[in-house]
């Protein structure tokens, strides 16, 4: 059986003193949708960034992607081996347009790999079009977190990892948001990993779900398997 695309083993991190996750063990096979879950503080950006070496320290395990053992890739050295990080606060530049905020992104395409074009960023975002040319300071926030997938996706990651992608956003972009996600992943075989709270979103763009708790995985499987234990929502995702 081919290597899963990412596999963490035993993996600990955390910032400075502070442990987050404890042991995480996860893989993930390329073409697959995967939701991670788990209440505010549960660990899951601090799994996401670690994945990108974009804060958290790791202070024990392994992260592979396609087998080769990342853990001495700078966080640019890992996007250009195809991960990309589509963070909660979306980091859209507020004094540059749309189509420039977008562009960043291909900076990120692996060797060997031609980043999208335009115009099928345009295709794949409708939405946008009409406003390419606005500064990013003037979009609304479902606005930005489109741009935010835009630019993760122009390079053509092996992996996209989206944190949090809907929080706060109306439930029409939501919709959206989710139409799009689904559509990258069905037409281009992109391989997704998606924290979120918001069930019904996670649900519609994954078909696999994982559970995290106090830094610690604690349950895989798929969603029909998720939803014959109600215990699981009540144990770890009731406020």
């Amino acid at each position: 059986m081919a290597d899963p695309l990412l596999r963490i083993e035993a993996l600990h991190s955390g910032y400075g003193d502070a442990a987050v996750l404890h042991g995480i063990d996860l893989a993930i096979t390329e073409g697959s949708a995967v939701a991670l879950l788990g209440r505010n503080g549960a660990g899951k950006s601090t799994l996401l960034k670690t994945i990108l070496n974009a804060g958290p320290r790791v202070t024990a395990g392994r992260i592979l992607l396609g087998g080769r053992d990342i853990a001495p890739l700078a966080p640019d050295a890992r996007a250009r081996a195809g991960l990309m990080l589509v963070p909660e606060d979306r980091r859209i530049f507020p004094h540059i347009t749309v189509a420039e905020n977008i562009a960043l992104g291909a900076h990120a395409a692996r060797p060997g790999v031609k980043p999208m074009t335009m115009d099928e960023i345009w295709a794949l975002f409708p939405a946008l079009v009409p406003f390419a040319a606005r500064a990013g300071y003037a979009l609304s926030g479902g606005q930005q977190q489109m741009v935010a997938v835009a630019r993760g996706v122009i390079a053509r990651p092996r992996l996209l990892l989206l944190d949090e992608p809907v929080e706060g956003l109306a439930p029409v972009i939501v919709d959206q948001m989710a139409a799009e996600i689904r559509r990258l992943h069905r037409d281009h075989g992109l391989t997704v990993l998606v924290t979120e709270q918001n069930l019904s979103f996670a649900r519609a763009v994954t078909d696999q779900v994982h559970l995290i708790d106090s830094g610690q995985l604690v349950y895989s499987g798929s969603w029909a398997e998720f939803d014959a234990d109600p215990s699981l929502k009540t144990r770890y995702l009731a406020v």
